[in-house]
């Protein structure tokens, strides 16, 4: 009995999978070993290590995590063209780029909460300047907190953000929407504002 196939539309079939992870890891790499030099000179040469230095090692930790989650995902399918994938591998390649956000969304807040907290030691002479640096560490970790709470409960059971035939329910797209929104706009908080901080009397 004659078995029929499908043929994909030309370049359905590509995987952009491959870039991701050259990109991906290619990044970890180089900040894996600034991180190193950084450590080192922390530790042996200026003796001392700061709650900065901490929070940009936990960044780098989370940032490998999200990385390995993404891995997991290309493995699956993802960075192709959903209709190429089987429904299994379709899940598994979107389950992995989803749940790889969290650890992304993290690392990228302690790294800028780093970088705020070393503005402390450098500039934070005076007590407005200081709280400035307070409210923007805690507002960035706060709205980055809010934005895994939303994306995380978008849908119950989760499982079904990447299974949409089990029963259960999610929210509107808008919600996840402006939620990224919010999250996004909070990242120019330690962007165009230095200045301003700087020259505070």
């Amino acid at each position: 009995m004659a078995t029929s196939t499908i043929t994909l539309p030309y370049g359905f079939n590509d995987s952009r999978g491959n870039s991701m992870l050259e990109a991906v890891w290619i990044e970890a790499g180089i900040a894996s070993i600034i991180m190193g030099l950084r450590m080192y000179t922390r530790i042996a040469i200026v003796k001392k290590v700061s709650l900065d230095d901490y929070l940009m090692m936990l960044s780098l930790i989370l940032a490998v995590i999200s990385g390995a989650m993404i891995s997991k995902g290309v493995a699956d399918g993802f960075g192709r063209h959903i209709i190429s994938l089987a429904p299994e591998k379709a899940g598994q390649a979107i389950k992995y780029a989803y749940l790889a956000q969290t650890p992304n969304a993290m690392a990228q807040c302690f790294g800028r909460m780093s970088f705020a907290w070393f503005l402390v030691r450098v500039i934070g002479v005076t007590k407005t300047r200081r709280w400035i640096l307070y409210s923007i560490m805690a507002g960035q970790f706060v709205i980055n907190v809010m934005f895994i709470s939303v994306n995380l409960g978008n849908c119950r059971p989760i499982n079904k953000y990447w299974n949409p035939l089990i029963p259960g329910s999610c929210w509107s797209p808008l919600v996840i929407e402006y939620a990224g929104y919010l999250q996004g706009g909070e990242k120019q908080w330690l962007g165009p504002d230095q200045p301003i901080i700087a020259n505070e009397a």
